[in-house]
């Protein structure tokens, strides 16, 4: 199969949990399947990280993309506007990339892909245009169910803060629903992601779970 993979950004170093999942499961699609990975990529990343996506697919697009330091004057300016005039959440309004999509369906138009996988709700925000349909079939491959997060942190929040996050975990379970319904498939990281996405969310589209393994070798 020809798949495209999107992500929001490059695998390494592979210091956390998820990059960690998906280093492994390309990995091992790049065996038997060409992969081509589409990602947004910061302008500071080393040439070393974007060469080393050699290891888990057959060919890196980078979408360049920055994001605004955290606790900055620009970071905090976005969390107002995002909070006063957005219907997304901020954590998936703050990856939506013209560049992106457009890459996105150009790869699609022409003809040649057999998947598209988004891998985490993150991407997402750039795959589906009003209007236009894709071509190719579309799998979300979650990693969590995104909104029990955020209300796990709203529920343990006070004050303001539990205001705000009271809004942006509205808004995560709003575009969860709406956007998991547009794929053809949606996995789960565990069979209880996936009762909870079929029950909650009422989604028909939740083909099961992939766990994620263990490297017995390593820890042997």
């Amino acid at each position: 199969m020809e798949i495209l993979w999107l992500k929001t950004g490059p695998l390494h170093p592979l210091d956390t949990g998820g990059k960690i999942r998906t280093f492994n499961m390309l990995r091992a699609l790049k065996r038997q399947h060409k992969v081509t990975y589409l990602s947004l990529c910061p302008p500071d990343i080393s040439e070393d990280v974007r060469k080393a996506a050699a290891e888990y697919c057959h060919r890196a697009a980078w979408i360049p993309w920055r994001e605004a330091r955290k606790g900055s004057p620009a970071f905090y300016s976005q969390l107002a506007a995002n909070q006063l005039a957005s219907k997304l959440p901020f954590v998936i309004r703050k990856y939506r990339s013209a560049k992106m999509a457009m890459a996105i369906h150009e790869l699609d138009k022409l003809g040649t892909l057999d998947l598209i996988v988004c891998d985490f709700l993150t991407p997402s925000v750039n795959l589906i245009w009003p209007g236009r349909a894709l071509k190719t079939p579309t799998l979300l491959f979650q990693h969590n169910v995104e909104s029990l997060i955020w209300k796990r942190m709203h529920d343990n929040a006070t004050g303001l803060k539990r205001a705000y996050l009271r809004g942006q975990w509205q808004r995560m379970r709003r575009f969860e629903f709406e956007s998991s319904a547009r794929f053809d498939g949606v996995v789960a990281v565990s069979e209880e992601d996936a009762a909870i996405m079929r029950k909650d969310y009422a989604l028909k589209n939740v083909l099961g779970a992939v766990p994620t393994g263990v490297d017995c070798e390593f820890f042997a």
